[in-house]
């Protein structure tokens, strides 16, 4: 809010998270109930995916497309490029793949890493080890495990718990944050959009290799890491000054 007041800012939420979750169910059951004889209203756990759907995978190159996307249809010119956590991820991977669209990024605390199954491109013969990878709909033991993980990670005392986990200062105000998280939990296709994000593949690109691709590309890098953040610590912003000394 601040930064726009005298710039001309936009703020994305990745589809699968935040409010950018489906309007309409992305794999439906094909009959009117479920194989157990009742319906299930949970969004993404049918046998049959939407024509729109039957590529969808919530992966960070999905972000990646869709940051590139939005630059070129909406923005229609070079742009600062500003990502926090997984964000600061996908700025790295948009610089690195489309240099030509990226005036310069910032990483505030950048996530590292992100997927941890084959990407089918870069490794297919490996990827095909994996006979699921975050698409829909979900295969049966998937949806089982899913509901499991998913009631207790959607339960308030955790997530009151977690956010107290993510803020060094637990003097934050965290009640707008905690009840919009609440609210997202409770969309009907958040738990199979969780299912697919956490078994993506990972990207075409690391985020080390995005980090040599912007430097090959001369794309400047302002790195921000909070020194007391407690999951992706000044280390992280240490390694990546180390292949960019000038950052």
């Amino acid at each position: 809010r601040d930064l726009g007041r005298d710039f001309r800012v936009y703020a994305l939420d990745f589809p699968g998270q935040g409010k950018s979750l489906p309007n309409e169910d992305p794999a439906p059951w094909s009959g009117e109930v479920t194989v157990s004889g009742q319906l299930d209203q949970t969004w993404g756990f049918g046998d049959t995916p939407e024509p729109w759907a039957k590529e969808l995978v919530y992966s960070v190159d999905l972000w990646r497309d869709q940051v590139q996307y939005f630059i070129e249809q909406i923005i229609e010119e070079p742009v600062y490029v500003v990502g926090n956590s997984l964000g600061g991820y996908v700025a790295t991977y948009v610089a690195a793949n489309s240099p030509q669209l990226v005036k310069g990024v910032t990483l505030l605390n950048a996530t590292p890493f992100w997927g941890f199954l084959p990407n089918p491109i870069k490794s297919p013969l490996l990827a095909r080890m994996f006979p699921w990878s975050g698409t829909f709909p979900l295969p049966a033991n998937v949806i089982k495990f899913t509901k499991i993980i998913w009631q207790k990670m959607s339960d308030p005392e955790n997530i009151a718990n977690l956010l107290r986990q993510v803020y060094a200062d637990h003097t934050t105000d965290v009640d707008k944050v905690f009840s919009q998280i609440i609210g997202t939990t409770q969309h009907p296709a958040a738990a199979a959009a969780f299912a697919s994000i956490m078994c993506a593949p990972a990207g075409q690109l690391s985020f080390d290799e995005t980090i040599s691709r912007c430097r090959e590309n001369e794309v400047p890098i302002c790195l921000m890491y909070g020194k007391e953040d407690p999951w992706v610590t000044p280390l992280w912003g240490h390694q990546v000054k180390r292949q960019l000394p000038d950052t």
